[in-house]
């Protein structure tokens, strides 16, 4: 199979567009040539990952620098050099 794939501006524009009520799904899926199915999974997935957007900022930083400074550790069994 050939899947087409799909930015996630592209996928943004068309769920927005679905919920502020500019378009319907299925119209919009034969404005663009895709599956109503497809843009039905992007807004689920889209309102699923909404409250994301409002998640500190700071919290997150510090999350990947624990994970960068655990990466840059050498492991136990690891001779330095």
């Amino acid at each position: 199979m050939n899947y087409q794939h799909y930015s996630p501006e592209f996928k943004a524009k068309l769920v927005l567009q679905v919920l502020q009520g500019e378009k319907e799904i299925v119209e919009l899926a034969q404005e663009h040539s895709v599956n109503p199915n497809l843009i039905r999974k992007w807004k689920t997935e889209f309102l699923e990952k909404a409250s994301t957007v409002f998640e500190d900022s700071r919290k997150e930083a510090a999350k990947a620098k624990k994970k960068e400074d655990r990466l840059e550790k050498p492991n136990v069994g690891q001779l330095e050099l």
